[in-house]
């Protein structure tokens, strides 16, 4: 999905992006059939291309690659992982309009318990994406990922600090006081569990309530 998104945002200057989730199949035995579609205004791939670019080192044209860079693996590994999920993966696309990008995959079903954690944890985020004058620290060491976030938060006018990788969060965490850490797992120098779990207990110094959105950073951080 990132790949996907990334590429979408790659290739669209202007317009938008548009990304749906769906469920297809409710009959399965404790597994789910979802549909995810990642539609765009971008530059569009010609039909002369579009048969080739889930083959490996494919690009739609040797200009592409000149401007936009990549290597044509990203699509292929999509593929690969998709299939593993039991999924398929296509796209349809007019050169110049836009892309939409198709993908199927089959998933457990969660038990009720943690579908009504789950339903909590959106309820939580949906209430806080309503909230004005917010600041927070954005900690992602995936540019693509970052700038994703912050065109988001742009959006709703709150205010911002990105760093690269934990050891960042926490110098900038002691610094300035946020009101919300959105925090990476796998990042470089240090990681997001490590990072915070000194932000916890830099926390538990101050006497500062903290609010868990999700169950594993309780038990990881």
């Amino acid at each position: 999905m990132s790949n996907i998104i990334g590429n979408a945002i790659k290739f669209t200057t202007s317009g938008r992006i548009d990304v749906t989730l769906r469920e297809i199949k409710q009959d399965l035995n404790n597994e789910v059939c979802l549909e995810f579609v990642v539609r765009d205004t971008g530059i569009g791939i010609s039909q002369k291309n579009i048969k080739d670019i889930f083959n490996s080192f494919s690009q739609a044209d040797s200009t592409i690659t000149r401007q936009y860079g990549g290597t044509g693996l990203g699509l292929p590994i999509c593929k690969g992982l998709v299939e593993l999920m039991q999924g398929e993966i296509w796209t349809e696309s007019i050169e110049g309009v836009g892309s939409s990008f198709y993908f199927t995959c089959v998933l457990d079903r969660c038990a009720e318990e943690e579908a009504n954690s789950k339903a909590t944890e959106v309820r939580f985020l949906e209430d806080l994406a309503k909230k004005d004058g917010l600041k927070l620290l954005i900690v992602e060491d995936d540019a693509i990922n970052r700038m994703v976030i912050e065109k988001f938060v742009k959006l709703k006018k709150w205010q911002f600090v990105p760093v690269e990788n934990g050891k960042e969060a926490v110098d900038v965490y002691q610094k300035y006081n946020f009101d919300i850490i959105l925090m990476d797992i796998q990042m470089p120098v240090l990681d997001g569990y490590n990072a915070t779990g000194i932000i916890r207990m830099f926390e538990s110094q101050k006497s500062i309530h903290t609010h868990y959105c999700f169950d594993f950073l309780r038990l990881k951080g």
